[in-house]
Order: structure tokens, then sequence, then C-alpha cells
């Protein structure tokens, strides 16, 4: 690579082809940002929401299979509540999650270190 310690480089664009060649380019690849979707299954791979849902799967199952038949109209509703709450407990943290995620992006595009300094760019 013919490096000059006392000058450096050459400056010659033949020289950086071939060390780029040789090296590969001295940029940080961004890593893709997650999905809506991924951040929502995420949020539900907790073992206490996991918990809920089966629990709330067999109380289902038992209240509409075991009830009489005036009250099986409404043997539903408890079950159904535990679902919406585990819904909306997935839908704020996958919310949450996504604007960060989001923010960090935007922060690593233009540069900037979460921690309060700057990072080099190459020109």
């Amino acid at each position: 690579m013919c490096t000059n310690f006392k000058d450096g480089l050459s400056g010659e664009e033949a020289d950086f082809d071939e060390r780029r060649l040789a090296f590969g380019d001295n940029i940080k690849e961004l890593i893709p940002m997650k999905t809506f979707c991924e951040l929502f299954l995420e949020a539900l791979d907790d073992f206490t929401i996991k918990l809920l849902i089966v629990a709330a799967t067999a109380a289902l199952i038992l209240e509409v299979s075991l009830a009489d038949s005036d009250e099986r109209a409404t043997s539903w509703i408890d079950s159904f509540g535990i679902f919406c709450a585990v819904f909306v407990v997935g839908m704020v943290t996958s919310v949450n999650n996504y604007q960060k995620v989001k923010i960090n992006k935007q922060a690593k595009r233009r540069g900037e270190d979460l921690t309060g300094g700057y990072t080099l760019k190459a020109a």
C-alpha cells in the first residue's frame, strides 16, 4: 500500500481506490428500522402478557361452555376485557418503542451521538 509514515497518503485517486478494494468503505451501515408490527409482536413477547392471553382464553372457553343458557350471551365480557387490556398495553408499548426507534434513526442520519456528542463523518 506504500504508505509514507511521515507524509501520509499520496492523495492520488488510484491509491484511494486500491485501499477501498482492500479494506472496504469506512462507512457504518444503518441498521434497518423495525416495523410497527414487529414492535407490536415484540411487546406481546412478555411472560406476563402471555400469561394474561392464556388465562383470558381459558376463561372464555370455560365461561361460555359452562354458563347457563340465559347467561351465555354475556359470559364472554370478562375475557374480552382482558384481551382489550392486553391489546392496549401492546399498542402503547409498541408506539412508544416505534417513536424511540424513529428518533434514534434520525439522530444517526444526522451523525449525532445520543450521548450528546457528535461523530465525525467522512466527506
